[in-house]
């Protein structure tokens, strides 16, 4: 047997190796990434609400153990990017996540999590689905995780159409 018959008889498996073992750490780095993201929040939470009219394009506030505004930087249309902006009179936050909702239907997994943008503020960019019966009626549901507790922060909104 020569050396390139040698090579050629292990070139197959050595590649399938590798490609095995690149998927498997692709597959353990996305599970490390997106768990924080795709867990529900485990420990006990408080709710907190908005004024059920408010406009959270001008800031919705919150009141009680956890004072927070929650903004958003425009009307609310679906399949359209807008920026969500958390800030919190309170030390100690850590994650910040937002969930968006239509109680009663399932949209799928529209969680987001807030990047720390200045001091005692978050932000990230949302885009929201189209709902497939026109409703237009939504509940973001913003999680902060502070050393006081877990908070839920429940804004209702409506989208807008075109």
């Amino acid at each position: 047997m020569t050396t390139r018959q040698s090579l050629t008889r292990w070139t197959g498996p050595a590649a399938i190796l590798a490609v095995a073992a690149l998927g498997l750490l692709g597959y353990w780095a996305a599970g490390a990434w997106l768990r924080p993201l795709l867990a529900p929040v485990e420990a006990p939470v408080v709710a907190l609400t908005v004024a059920p009219e408010c406009d959270w394009s001008a800031g919705c506030e919150t009141h009680g153990p956890l004072r927070a505004r929650v903004r958003v930087d425009r009307r609310v249309h679906p399949l359209q990017p807008f920026e969500l902006t958390l800030t919190v009179d309170a030390d100690g936050v850590g994650t910040v996540l937002a969930d968006f909702v239509m109680v009663g239907m399932d949209m799928g997994v529209n969680r987001f999590a807030l990047a720390p943008a200045a001091a005692r503020q978050w932000r990230t960019q949302v885009v929201l689905p189209v709902c497939t019966v026109d409703r237009q009626d939504w509940m973001a549901q913003i999680y902060v995780t502070a050393e006081t507790g877990v908070y839920r922060i429940d804004v209702p909104f409506l989208t807008e159409r075109e």
